[in-house]
């Protein structure tokens, strides 16, 4: 994820609502480029890993698109959400949203969740609890 530059940002405002008080991001996902607006923070919302939506434009499609962002288990058995779509549209089932693209975000550890690789190292300092692992989707 990095700023967008001058020229995706002219395109972008032409299919997202525009505000000059946050800047534009781009995400490439599978090689696909998204361009949205920063994110709002959420305070009232615990430290953690939650979903959000925002309004993108997706670059290569040239077209306004709903961009999900979220995080999934990285546990035996959780199968990723964009797989489970289309399982569903497999079977036909009804009312299912059309998902064009789903996949995570980064191969780094930006976007991996740390905690539960270190709670072994500083157990000593936290109360004993489990902590999954998270990926950036």
């Amino acid at each position: 994820m990095c700023l967008a530059s001058p020229c995706e940002m002219e395109k972008a405002w032409l299919f997202i609502e525009k505000d000059n008080t946050k800047p534009l991001l781009s995400i490439t996902i599978q090689s696909n480029c998204y361009v949205f607006p920063y994110p709002h923070s959420q305070p009232r919302i615990p430290v953690g890993h939650w979903t959000r939506v925002s309004i993108a434009y997706d670059v290569k499609r040239d077209k306004c698109v709903l961009l999900k962002d979220s995080w999934w288990l990285l546990l035996d058995g959780i199968q990723a959400e964009g797989e489970t779509y289309a399982t569903l549209h497999r079977h036909n089932v009804p009312n299912i949203p059309h998902c064009f693209l789903a996949g995570d975000v980064g191969d780094d550890l930006y976007h991996k969740s740390q905690t539960h690789a270190l709670v072994d190292k500083y157990s000593h300092l936290i109360s004993p609890s489990k902590f999954i692992p998270f990926w950036h989707y």
